[in-house]
Protein backbone atom coordinates (compact mmCIF):
# COMPACT_ATOMS: atom_id res chain seq x y z
CA UNK A 1 0.00 0.00 0.00
CA UNK A 2 1.60 3.24 -1.19
CA UNK A 3 1.80 6.12 1.38
CA UNK A 4 3.09 9.81 0.43
CA UNK A 5 5.58 11.25 3.54
CA UNK A 6 5.76 15.80 3.22
CA UNK A 7 8.55 17.10 5.00
CA UNK A 8 7.97 21.30 5.32
CA UNK A 9 10.83 22.90 6.04
CA UNK A 10 10.51 26.56 6.75
CA UNK A 11 12.35 27.50 3.25
CA UNK A 12 10.75 24.37 0.78
CA UNK A 13 8.70 21.49 0.34
CA UNK A 14 10.64 17.87 0.55
CA UNK A 15 8.41 15.28 -0.92
CA UNK A 16 8.97 11.68 0.77
CA UNK A 17 8.08 8.17 -0.45
CA UNK A 18 7.62 5.68 1.64
CA UNK A 19 5.94 2.04 1.73
CA UNK A 20 4.38 0.85 4.66
CA UNK A 21 3.69 -2.96 5.34
CA UNK A 22 0.03 -4.24 4.42
CA UNK A 23 -1.32 -4.58 7.91
CA UNK A 24 0.49 -1.75 9.64
CA UNK A 25 -2.01 0.64 10.11
CA UNK A 26 -4.94 -1.84 10.90
CA UNK A 27 -2.62 -2.11 14.16
CA UNK A 28 -3.16 1.91 14.95
CA UNK A 29 -6.04 3.61 16.10
CA UNK A 30 -8.01 5.59 13.68
CA UNK A 31 -11.38 7.65 13.31
CA UNK A 32 -12.90 8.23 10.63
CA UNK A 33 -13.55 12.24 10.38
CA UNK A 34 -15.96 14.71 9.32
CA UNK A 35 -16.32 18.22 8.41
CA UNK A 36 -17.07 20.21 11.73
CA UNK A 37 -16.51 24.13 11.05
CA UNK A 38 -13.11 24.57 12.74
CA UNK A 39 -10.68 27.21 11.99
CA UNK A 40 -9.18 26.60 8.17
CA UNK A 41 -6.03 27.86 8.68
CA UNK A 42 -5.38 25.58 11.78
CA UNK A 43 -7.51 22.48 11.32
CA UNK A 44 -5.70 19.48 9.51
CA UNK A 45 -7.10 19.09 6.30
CA UNK A 46 -10.31 17.01 6.28
CA UNK A 47 -9.69 16.96 9.83
CA UNK A 48 -12.82 17.40 11.18
CA UNK A 49 -13.61 16.75 14.74
CA UNK A 50 -13.96 14.34 17.82
CA UNK A 51 -17.27 13.67 17.68
CA UNK A 52 -17.54 13.23 21.16
CA UNK A 53 -16.22 16.62 22.88
CA UNK A 54 -16.09 18.71 19.42
CA UNK A 55 -11.90 19.76 20.05
CA UNK A 56 -11.10 20.12 16.47
CA UNK A 57 -8.40 17.94 15.24
CA UNK A 58 -5.29 21.01 14.62
CA UNK A 59 -2.46 20.68 12.97
CA UNK A 60 0.90 19.81 14.70
CA UNK A 61 2.23 23.48 15.79
CA UNK A 62 -1.81 24.89 16.64
CA UNK A 63 -3.82 24.56 19.29
CA UNK A 64 -7.27 25.70 20.89
CA UNK A 65 -10.98 24.18 21.22
CA UNK A 66 -11.36 25.64 17.55
CA UNK A 67 -7.43 25.24 16.35
CA UNK A 68 -6.89 29.29 16.03
CA UNK A 69 -3.65 29.45 17.90
CA UNK A 70 -0.64 28.63 17.57
CA UNK A 71 1.96 26.72 20.01
CA UNK A 72 4.07 28.11 22.35
CA UNK A 73 7.23 29.17 20.34
CA UNK A 74 5.25 28.83 16.72
CA UNK A 75 3.98 31.66 14.92
CA UNK A 76 2.26 33.34 12.08
CA UNK A 77 -0.93 31.07 11.53
CA UNK A 78 -1.46 30.25 7.87
CA UNK A 79 -3.93 27.73 5.94
CA UNK A 80 -1.27 26.95 3.23
CA UNK A 81 1.87 26.05 5.99
CA UNK A 82 0.09 22.13 6.56
CA UNK A 83 1.86 22.42 9.86
CA UNK A 84 -0.29 25.82 10.73
CA UNK A 85 2.72 28.12 11.94
CA UNK A 86 6.07 28.64 11.52
CA UNK A 87 8.53 26.63 13.57
CA UNK A 88 12.06 26.51 14.10
CA UNK A 89 14.99 25.77 12.01
CA UNK A 90 15.65 22.97 14.49
CA UNK A 91 12.60 21.12 14.27
CA UNK A 92 11.96 18.39 11.49
CA UNK A 93 8.36 17.27 11.00
CA UNK A 94 6.78 14.99 9.14
CA UNK A 95 3.30 14.83 7.45
CA UNK A 96 2.00 11.25 6.72
CA UNK A 97 -1.48 11.12 4.75
CA UNK A 98 -3.21 8.71 2.53
CA UNK A 99 -6.74 7.84 1.47
CA UNK A 100 -7.76 4.11 2.92
CA UNK A 101 -11.73 2.86 2.42
CA UNK A 102 -12.44 6.53 1.46
CA UNK A 103 -11.58 7.78 4.75
CA UNK A 104 -8.70 10.27 5.31
CA UNK A 105 -6.08 8.77 7.68
CA UNK A 106 -3.69 11.31 9.59
CA UNK A 107 -0.28 10.18 11.84
CA UNK A 108 2.09 13.15 12.80
CA UNK A 109 5.47 12.06 13.92
CA UNK A 110 7.56 15.21 15.81
CA UNK A 111 11.41 14.70 15.79
CA UNK A 112 13.56 17.41 17.09
CA UNK A 113 17.21 16.88 15.45
CA UNK A 114 19.15 17.74 18.53
CA UNK A 115 17.80 15.81 20.99
CA UNK A 116 14.82 13.07 19.91
CA UNK A 117 17.32 10.76 17.93
CA UNK A 118 20.74 11.51 19.10
CA UNK A 119 21.96 8.22 16.55
CA UNK A 120 20.66 9.33 13.02
CA UNK A 121 22.01 12.37 11.48
CA UNK A 122 20.12 14.97 9.94
CA UNK A 123 18.63 12.80 7.40
CA UNK A 124 20.20 14.18 3.44
CA UNK A 125 19.31 14.09 0.18
CA UNK A 126 18.56 10.87 -1.59
CA UNK A 127 19.21 8.95 1.44
CA UNK A 128 17.22 5.49 2.60
CA UNK A 129 16.70 6.63 6.62
CA UNK A 130 14.78 4.10 9.05
CA UNK A 131 12.12 5.48 11.67
CA UNK A 132 9.52 4.00 13.39
CA UNK A 133 6.06 5.33 13.39
CA UNK A 134 3.73 5.60 16.59
CA UNK A 135 1.75 3.04 15.98
CA UNK A 136 4.72 0.62 16.12
CA UNK A 137 5.12 0.05 12.12
CA UNK A 138 8.75 0.47 11.10
CA UNK A 139 9.34 1.70 7.22
CA UNK A 140 11.98 3.57 4.98
CA UNK A 141 11.78 6.33 3.37
CA UNK A 142 13.83 8.47 0.72
CA UNK A 143 13.67 12.36 0.85
CA UNK A 144 14.23 13.84 -2.65
CA UNK A 145 14.54 17.50 -1.57
CA UNK A 146 16.07 19.53 -4.13
CA UNK A 147 19.57 20.87 -2.77
CA UNK A 148 21.81 22.14 -5.04
CA UNK A 149 24.12 19.40 -6.54
CA UNK A 150 27.92 19.58 -5.94
CA UNK A 151 31.16 17.35 -7.00
CA UNK A 152 30.86 18.29 -10.81
CA UNK A 153 34.12 16.97 -12.86
CA UNK A 154 34.71 19.12 -15.54
CA UNK A 155 34.04 18.01 -19.14
CA UNK A 156 35.70 15.78 -21.27
CA UNK A 157 37.02 17.26 -24.59
CA UNK A 158 37.00 15.78 -27.97
CA UNK A 159 38.57 17.73 -30.84
CA UNK A 160 36.69 16.75 -33.91
CA UNK A 161 37.77 18.96 -36.90
CA UNK A 162 39.36 22.82 -36.99
CA UNK A 163 36.22 23.97 -36.23
CA UNK A 164 34.21 21.84 -33.72
CA UNK A 165 34.86 20.22 -30.01
CA UNK A 166 32.47 17.12 -28.49
CA UNK A 167 31.89 18.07 -24.86
CA UNK A 168 31.00 14.94 -22.40
CA UNK A 169 30.39 14.68 -19.12
CA UNK A 170 29.08 12.92 -16.33
CA UNK A 171 26.26 13.27 -13.75
CA UNK A 172 27.52 14.96 -10.46
CA UNK A 173 28.89 12.92 -7.76
CA UNK A 174 26.31 14.41 -5.55
CA UNK A 175 23.39 14.48 -7.72
CA UNK A 176 20.99 16.81 -5.56
CA UNK A 177 18.67 13.62 -5.30
CA UNK A 178 18.99 13.36 -9.02
CA UNK A 179 16.94 15.86 -9.69
CA UNK A 180 18.85 17.32 -12.19
CA UNK A 181 17.33 19.85 -14.39
CA UNK A 182 19.84 20.73 -17.19
CA UNK A 183 23.54 21.70 -17.64
CA UNK A 184 24.84 24.82 -19.04
CA UNK A 185 27.45 24.82 -21.46
CA UNK A 186 30.19 27.90 -21.15
CA UNK A 187 32.84 28.49 -23.62
CA UNK A 188 35.06 31.12 -22.96
CA UNK A 189 33.35 32.30 -19.85
CA UNK A 190 30.01 32.52 -22.36
CA UNK A 191 27.09 30.42 -22.02
CA UNK A 192 26.39 29.00 -25.46
CA UNK A 193 23.72 26.53 -24.70
CA UNK A 194 21.83 24.15 -22.23
CA UNK A 195 21.12 20.55 -22.71
CA UNK A 196 18.94 18.05 -20.61
CA UNK A 197 21.82 15.21 -21.56
CA UNK A 198 25.02 14.64 -20.93
CA UNK A 199 27.36 15.65 -24.66
CA UNK A 200 27.34 18.47 -26.62
CA UNK A 201 29.01 19.20 -30.07
CA UNK A 202 30.13 22.74 -30.22
CA UNK A 203 30.45 23.91 -33.62
CA UNK A 204 31.72 27.34 -35.67
CA UNK A 205 35.04 27.07 -33.45
CA UNK A 206 37.89 29.03 -35.32
CA UNK A 207 40.77 26.88 -36.33
CA UNK A 208 44.21 26.09 -34.46
CA UNK A 209 42.40 28.43 -31.80
CA UNK A 210 42.56 27.61 -27.93
CA UNK A 211 39.01 27.52 -26.26
CA UNK A 212 37.81 27.01 -22.20
CA UNK A 213 35.39 24.51 -21.86
CA UNK A 214 33.06 24.63 -18.24
CA UNK A 215 29.46 23.35 -17.72
CA UNK A 216 27.00 23.73 -14.84
CA UNK A 217 24.65 21.31 -13.40
CA UNK A 218 21.36 23.00 -11.95
CA UNK A 219 17.86 22.06 -10.33
CA UNK A 220 15.12 24.59 -8.83
CA UNK A 221 18.02 24.96 -5.69
CA UNK A 222 20.51 26.12 -7.45
CA UNK A 223 23.74 25.50 -9.67
CA UNK A 224 27.44 23.92 -9.30
CA UNK A 225 29.90 24.61 -11.67
CA UNK A 226 33.14 22.28 -12.89
CA UNK A 227 36.35 22.98 -13.23
CA UNK A 228 37.46 24.54 -16.66
CA UNK A 229 38.91 22.27 -19.75
CA UNK A 230 40.71 23.54 -22.53
CA UNK A 231 41.39 22.10 -25.63
CA UNK A 232 42.69 23.71 -29.09
CA UNK A 233 41.03 22.89 -32.27
CA UNK A 234 42.35 21.19 -35.17
CA UNK A 235 44.44 23.24 -37.86
CA UNK A 236 42.52 24.21 -40.90
CA UNK A 237 42.95 26.07 -44.13
CA UNK A 238 44.74 29.04 -44.17
CA UNK A 239 42.17 31.71 -45.85
CA UNK A 240 42.73 35.11 -46.43
CA UNK A 241 45.72 34.67 -49.18
CA UNK A 242 46.10 37.77 -50.90
CA UNK A 243 47.64 37.45 -54.48
CA UNK A 244 51.46 37.70 -55.02
CA UNK A 245 53.37 40.86 -55.69
CA UNK A 246 54.48 40.05 -59.52
CA UNK A 247 56.94 42.74 -60.71
CA UNK A 248 59.11 41.80 -64.55
CA UNK A 249 63.07 41.30 -63.67
CA UNK A 250 63.54 41.42 -67.56
CA UNK A 251 62.47 39.71 -70.50
CA UNK A 252 62.24 35.91 -69.19
CA UNK A 253 62.34 36.40 -65.81
CA UNK A 254 59.46 37.75 -63.26
CA UNK A 255 59.81 38.38 -59.26
CA UNK A 256 57.08 37.82 -56.86
CA UNK A 257 56.60 38.52 -52.94
CA UNK A 258 53.37 37.92 -50.81
CA UNK A 259 52.66 37.80 -47.07
CA UNK A 260 50.81 35.98 -44.36
CA UNK A 261 47.37 35.35 -44.47
CA UNK A 262 44.84 37.02 -42.80
CA UNK A 263 43.71 33.88 -41.24
CA UNK A 264 46.54 30.99 -41.05
CA UNK A 265 44.10 28.95 -39.23
CA UNK A 266 47.82 27.12 -37.84
CA UNK A 267 51.28 27.42 -38.51
CA UNK A 268 52.02 27.76 -41.96
CA UNK A 269 54.78 25.06 -42.92
CA UNK A 270 55.54 26.31 -46.85
CA UNK A 271 54.18 28.96 -49.55
CA UNK A 272 53.93 27.25 -52.88
CA UNK A 273 54.05 29.75 -56.16
CA UNK A 274 51.81 27.91 -58.46
CA UNK A 275 52.21 29.18 -62.31
CA UNK A 276 48.87 28.04 -63.25
CA UNK A 277 46.89 27.83 -66.92
CA UNK A 278 43.19 29.13 -66.69
CA UNK A 279 40.23 28.27 -68.82
CA UNK A 280 37.28 29.10 -68.86
CA UNK A 281 35.64 30.36 -65.83
CA UNK A 282 39.19 31.11 -64.57
CA UNK A 283 39.20 27.36 -64.00
CA UNK A 284 42.90 26.08 -63.58
CA UNK A 285 43.44 23.21 -65.75
CA UNK A 286 47.20 23.37 -65.07
CA UNK A 287 49.55 24.19 -62.95
CA UNK A 288 53.26 23.39 -61.95
CA UNK A 289 55.18 24.67 -58.45
CA UNK A 290 57.79 27.05 -59.27
CA UNK A 291 58.91 27.54 -55.30
CA UNK A 292 58.47 25.97 -52.36
CA UNK A 293 59.41 26.97 -49.07
CA UNK A 294 59.02 29.56 -46.19
CA UNK A 295 60.51 32.85 -47.93
CA UNK A 296 58.08 35.08 -48.38
CA UNK A 297 59.85 35.97 -52.14
CA UNK A 298 60.93 34.20 -55.27
CA UNK A 299 62.35 34.89 -58.96
CA UNK A 300 60.92 33.00 -62.22
CA UNK A 301 62.92 32.62 -64.83
CA UNK A 302 62.94 30.66 -68.26
CA UNK A 303 60.53 32.84 -69.29
CA UNK A 304 59.21 33.70 -72.80
CA UNK A 305 59.85 37.40 -73.73
CA UNK A 306 56.56 39.50 -74.04
CA UNK A 307 54.29 36.22 -72.94
CA UNK A 308 51.69 37.01 -70.13
CA UNK A 309 51.99 34.42 -66.87
CA UNK A 310 49.83 33.91 -64.08
CA UNK A 311 50.22 33.12 -60.78
CA UNK A 312 48.88 32.02 -57.46
CA UNK A 313 50.28 31.53 -54.06
CA UNK A 314 49.32 28.56 -51.84
CA UNK A 315 50.02 28.85 -47.55
CA UNK A 316 50.16 25.68 -46.00
CA UNK A 317 49.27 24.52 -42.87
CA UNK A 318 49.05 20.75 -41.87
CA UNK A 319 45.09 21.36 -42.20
CA UNK A 320 45.78 21.64 -45.88
CA UNK A 321 46.76 24.75 -48.49
CA UNK A 322 44.93 27.94 -48.93
CA UNK A 323 45.03 29.59 -52.53
CA UNK A 324 44.86 32.65 -53.56
CA UNK A 325 43.16 34.56 -56.47
CA UNK A 326 45.23 34.45 -59.51
CA UNK A 327 47.43 37.49 -60.30
CA UNK A 328 49.12 38.06 -64.10
CA UNK A 329 52.37 39.51 -65.46
CA UNK A 330 53.70 40.24 -68.95
CA UNK A 331 57.25 39.18 -69.56
CA UNK A 332 59.20 42.83 -70.93
CA UNK A 333 60.03 42.72 -74.71
CA UNK A 334 63.29 41.69 -75.97
CA UNK A 335 64.50 41.82 -79.62
CA UNK A 336 62.66 39.76 -82.65
CA UNK A 337 63.94 36.24 -82.57
CA UNK A 338 64.53 36.10 -86.02
CA UNK A 339 63.90 38.54 -89.41
CA UNK A 340 63.85 37.15 -92.50
CA UNK A 341 65.54 38.22 -95.85
CA UNK A 342 64.04 40.38 -97.75
CA UNK A 343 63.07 39.91 -101.19
CA UNK A 344 64.26 42.63 -104.18
CA UNK A 345 62.51 43.38 -107.12
CA UNK A 346 64.13 44.82 -110.29
CA UNK A 347 61.48 47.81 -111.34
CA UNK A 348 63.44 49.56 -113.50
CA UNK A 349 67.43 50.21 -113.90
CA UNK A 350 67.58 52.81 -111.08
CA UNK A 351 65.16 51.37 -108.69
CA UNK A 352 64.40 48.21 -106.80
CA UNK A 353 61.23 46.96 -104.72
CA UNK A 354 62.02 45.48 -101.28
CA UNK A 355 60.05 43.63 -99.51
CA UNK A 356 59.65 41.72 -96.59
CA UNK A 357 57.68 39.40 -93.40
CA UNK A 358 57.16 40.54 -89.99
CA UNK A 359 59.25 38.36 -87.58
CA UNK A 360 58.39 34.93 -86.67
CA UNK A 361 58.87 35.68 -83.20
CA UNK A 362 58.87 39.20 -82.38
CA UNK A 363 59.77 39.13 -78.61
CA UNK A 364 57.12 42.40 -78.62
CA UNK A 365 55.47 45.16 -80.72
CA UNK A 366 57.48 45.93 -83.61
CA UNK A 367 57.58 49.77 -83.69
CA UNK A 368 59.82 50.09 -87.26
CA UNK A 369 61.88 48.09 -89.98
CA UNK A 370 65.36 49.78 -91.17
CA UNK A 371 65.92 49.06 -94.66
CA UNK A 372 69.85 49.33 -95.30
CA UNK A 373 72.10 48.67 -98.94
CA UNK A 374 75.28 48.63 -99.52
CA UNK A 375 76.79 47.90 -102.74
CA UNK A 376 80.52 46.23 -103.71
CA UNK A 377 82.55 45.28 -101.91
CA UNK A 378 79.32 44.27 -99.86
CA UNK A 379 81.07 44.73 -96.53
CA UNK A 380 79.90 46.45 -93.50
CA UNK A 381 76.72 47.55 -92.79
CA UNK A 382 75.76 50.14 -95.79
CA UNK A 383 73.67 52.87 -95.59
CA UNK A 384 70.54 53.32 -94.28
CA UNK A 385 67.63 54.32 -97.18
CA UNK A 386 64.68 54.18 -95.52
CA UNK A 387 62.27 53.67 -92.48
CA UNK A 388 59.50 52.82 -92.14
CA UNK A 389 56.46 51.89 -89.09
CA UNK A 390 55.93 48.41 -87.89
CA UNK A 391 52.53 48.05 -90.21
CA UNK A 392 54.79 48.79 -93.58
CA UNK A 393 56.32 45.58 -95.20
CA UNK A 394 57.54 47.26 -98.46
CA UNK A 395 59.70 50.25 -99.71
CA UNK A 396 60.75 51.26 -103.42
CA UNK A 397 64.15 52.45 -103.78
CA UNK A 398 65.05 54.66 -106.66
CA UNK A 399 67.90 56.82 -107.84
CA UNK A 400 69.87 53.58 -108.21
CA UNK A 401 73.07 52.90 -110.89
CA UNK A 402 71.55 51.11 -113.97
CA UNK A 403 72.85 47.68 -114.23
CA UNK A 404 74.56 47.85 -110.72
CA UNK A 405 74.33 45.38 -107.99
CA UNK A 406 73.16 46.21 -104.87
CA UNK A 407 72.56 44.47 -101.29
CA UNK A 408 69.63 44.66 -99.01
CA UNK A 409 68.79 44.22 -95.15
CA UNK A 410 66.16 44.84 -92.88
CA UNK A 411 66.02 45.21 -89.15
CA UNK A 412 63.32 45.05 -87.14
CA UNK A 413 62.39 47.56 -83.70
CA UNK A 414 61.02 46.52 -80.94
CA UNK A 415 60.95 48.23 -77.30
CA UNK A 416 63.73 45.27 -76.08
CA UNK A 417 65.97 45.95 -79.26
CA UNK A 418 66.75 45.14 -82.64
CA UNK A 419 67.46 42.38 -85.03
CA UNK A 420 68.88 42.64 -88.34
CA UNK A 421 68.18 40.38 -91.66
CA UNK A 422 70.66 38.37 -93.58
CA UNK A 423 71.56 40.36 -96.82
CA UNK A 424 69.43 40.17 -100.13
CA UNK A 425 71.59 41.19 -103.22
CA UNK A 426 70.02 42.02 -106.87
CA UNK A 427 70.94 44.27 -109.68
CA UNK A 428 69.74 46.94 -111.66
CA UNK A 429 67.84 46.58 -114.94
CA UNK A 430 69.77 47.90 -118.35
CA UNK A 431 69.86 51.18 -119.31
CA UNK A 432 67.76 52.17 -122.30
CA UNK A 433 69.70 53.30 -125.48
CA UNK A 434 69.61 56.41 -126.76
CA UNK A 435 68.98 57.38 -130.22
Amino acid sequence: MELYLELYLELYLVVICITIYKGCIKNCTLFRCTFCGCNVAGTLPGGGCDLSNGTCYCKEFVTGQQCDQCVSGYVNLEESNPLGCSAGLSSLSLFLNNYFNNSRIIFFIHVDVDHSFPNYPWPHPYVSHPYRLLCGCSFIYSVLSHVVPDELAPPILTVLSSSSILLQWRPPEVPANGFIQGYRIFVDNTQVATVTGLNYTREGLSASTRYLFFIEAFNSAGSTRSDVAMETTLEGVPTGVDPPILNPVNSTAVSASWTTPTSPNGAIIRYELVQVLLGPELVIIEEFIVFSGLSFSATVSGLQPFTTYTFIIRACTSGGCGPSIPATIQTLEAPPAFQATPNVTVISSNSLLVEWVEPAQPNGVVTQYEVRQRVMPFNGNGISVTNTSGGVASTLVNGLQPFTGYEFSVTAYTNGGATASEWRRERTGEASKSR
